[in-house]
């Protein structure tokens, strides 16, 4: 974004991730010694003065006076008849498949939920 704006205000992607990426990381893990951290809070503030005269971040607070309230509606639809036979032999093959499973050793019964659930999902839709 800012190269679109302000081409070579950085430099090269190369500069800027040796300018300004690798120590801003360096001195923000946990381990990191206390020259690196002060080297990532000088960089990150060369970083946010050379941004500032024409990035402007804002949140949705100034605006929201301007806006209307936004309301959120369920709206719960019927399966069809199709849907309602597709459901219910998914769930009999489903329920079938994991008493055949609990015979063996097996202590992962959830492991398919989000396979399961995506299924379903397409389905209901």
């Amino acid at each position: 974004m800012v190269s679109f704006i302000k081409p070579n205000l950085l430099g090269s992607q190369s500069e800027y991730i040796n300018r300004f990426v690798n120590p801003i990381q360096n001195g923000q893990h946990r381990d990191s010694n206390e020259s690196d951290v002060r080297l990532m809070k000088r960089r990150a503030c060369v970083l946010h003065e050379l941004l500032s005269g024409f990035i402007d971040r804002k949140d949705y607070s100034l605006l929201k006076e301007y806006l209307p309230p936004k309301y959120e509606y369920i709206i719960n639809v019927r399966l069809s008849d199709l849907q309602s036979r597709l459901y219910y032999i998914y769930l009999e093959k489903l329920v079938d498949k994991q008493q055949r499973l609990s015979k063996t050793k097996n202590d992962f019964k959830s492991a398919k939920l989000f396979a399961d659930y995506q299924y379903l999902q397409k389905i209901w839709t």
